[in-house]
C-alpha cells in the first residue's frame, strides 16, 4: 500500500505544480498585457505632443525640430494633392462645411444643405479672325 500512497503523493504533487505553473502563466500574460496597454498610451501620448507642438511652434520651432517639420509640411503637401486627383478621377468636390464628398454639378451638398461652389468652366478660347491684309497686286511695268 506504501507504493500506492506514494504515487498518489507524487500525482498530487505533480498536479498541484502544473496548476501552479498556469497560473503563473496566467499572472505573467496579465501583467505582459497591461505593459502593453501602458506602452500604447505612452505612444499615443508622444504622438499627441509632437502634433501639438508642430501645431503651436511650427513657424518658431527649435532648430532640432525645424527638418522634421518641414517633411511634415511637404508630407501634408504631397497628400493634399493626392486627395484632389483621387477627387478629380471620382469627379467630386468635398463640401467645405461638413467635409462629404459632393458631385462636381451639384449646387448643394446633400448632406448638410451647404450652397457649393460650382466652378465657372473656363469657355475655350475664340481666336478673332484676323483681319485680311489686302492682297498684293503685281506691280506693273
Amino acid at each position: 500500500m506504501a507504493f500506492f500512497d506514494n504515487f498518489s503523493k507524487k500525482v498530487s504533487d505533480a498536479s498541484q505544480t502544473a496548476i501552479q505553473k498556469t497560473k503563473d502563466l496566467a499572472e505573467i500574460t496579465k501583467q505582459n498585457s497591461a505593459i502593453s496597454d501602458e506602452e500604447r498610451k505612452i505612444k499615443a501620448n508622444y504622438e499627441k505632443i509632437g502634433k501639438l507642438y508642430v501645431e503651436k511652434f511650427a513657424d518658431s520651432a527649435d532648430e532640432a525640430f525645424a527638418e522634421m517639420i518641414a517633411q511634415i509640411a511637404e508630407s501634408n503637401a504631397k497628400i493634399a494633392e493626392c486627395k484632389k486627383k483621387i477627387q478629380e478621377v471620382k469627379g467630386v468636390a468635398v463640401c467645405p462645411n461638413c467635409g462629404s464628398e459632393v458631385p462636381k454639378d451639384s449646387q448643394f451638398c446633400p448632406g448638410c444643405g451647404t450652397k457649393m461652389e460650382v466652378p465657372v468652366a473656363e469657355a475655350p478660347a475664340v481666336e478673332a479672325p484676323a483681319a485680311e491684309a489686302p492682297a498684293e497686286t503685281p506691280a506693273q511695268e
